[in-house]
């Protein structure tokens, strides 16, 4: 534009140049007759006094606004196309984010609504002879300096490793429980806050050897059978999620020697059973209800007897 204009002015002889007034660019009075004879000779060379009209009717303060409006929209579109660019960083950044967030929810809900794989294992006894102390303390498993062997998994360091595994509650019935291992093993989780209920046989657990009177002076709540016959069940609940039953009285002469067999499982159509059960013996051998006659006492002791 500046260009333009330098030619244009240029073009124009000084005697008809346009002289610049408060009011803005005309062409003097006396040039004014020149200017309109040399409009009318159209075979001159140069910019036509038409041309200067159009330019004369134009003031500075025009032609500044003019000048001002143009660069002042160049501002402007650029102020909107950084408003435009800032915006589309906002949402683009604020959609990553929402995916981010997706992703981990959905693998959150995969990990939530995934079966898992159902635990189920078979233990047979006698076990091997084995140090199990690293079940109690670890992680080392030579921690221990006796005479056993370590670092040996055996059947019955499993069953005290799923043992515990309890992290809430651990329901027990078993028959006969004079296991000193696995005495320490309930009494561990009794200290680390897990709840822990025993039922067992009234008669058995007065044998030598018991470790039920170790229980109870442990503060764990442990209830026997008022009936005359035998609680000869052989199980614990853990969690009430996982199941450990079998032929396994919880005794040295078992674990060491006989011929038995445990199935852990964590399968609910098994284990809801055990649950009903264990709460309905529980419920039944309630201390607080009862209240044995000595008739009662006499005919349980003459029922022993004679078995």
């Amino acid at each position: 534009m500046l260009m333009l204009l330098h030619r244009l002015r240029r073009s124009i002889p000084p005697s008809e140049r346009m002289e610049k007034t408060r009011s803005g660019y005309v062409i003097p009075h006396q040039q004014q007759g020149d200017a309109h004879r040399r409009e009318r000779n159209s075979g001159e060379g140069g910019v036509s006094p038409r041309s200067l009209r159009l330019f004369s009717h134009f003031s500075g303060d025009t032609m500044r606004g003019m000048w001002s409006g143009f660069f002042g929209g160049c501002a402007d579109r650029r102020a909107q196309k950084a408003m435009s660019l800032m915006w589309t960083v906002k949402v683009v950044g604020l959609g990553a984010v929402a995916l981010s967030l997706s992703l981990e929810a959905l693998a959150w809900l995969h990990r939530r609504l995934r079966p898992g794989k159902i635990l189920n294992e078979v233990l047979f006894f006698p076990s091997e002879t084995a140090c199990v102390q690293h079940i109690f303390t670890p992680p080392s498993p030579y921690s221990c300096f006796c005479s056993l062997p370590h670092g040996v998994e055996t059947s019955f360091s499993r069953l005290l490793s799923y043992l515990m595994s309890a992290s809430s509650s651990l329901d027990l019935c078993v028959f006969a429980f004079s296991n000193m291992d696995l005495c320490r093993a309930v009494v561990a989780l009794h200290h680390r806050g897990v709840n822990v209920r025993v039922l067992t046989d009234k008669d058995y657990s007065a044998i030598t050897g018991s470790q039920i009177g170790v229980l109870r002076k442990a503060g764990i709540c442990v209830r026997s059978d008022i009936n005359s016959v035998y609680m000869h069940h052989k199980f614990a609940v853990v969690d009430g999620r996982l199941l450990i039953t079998g032929s396994l009285n919880w005794t040295l002469t078992a674990v060491q020697s006989n011929m038995e067999n445990v199935i852990i499982t964590e399968e609910p159509d098994l284990v809801r059973p055990f649950i009903q059960e264990f709460r309905r013996l529980w419920m039944q051998n309630d201390p607080t209800q009862y209240h044995d006659s000595s008739e009662q006492k006499a005919a349980r002791v003459m029922g022993e007897s004679n078995n």
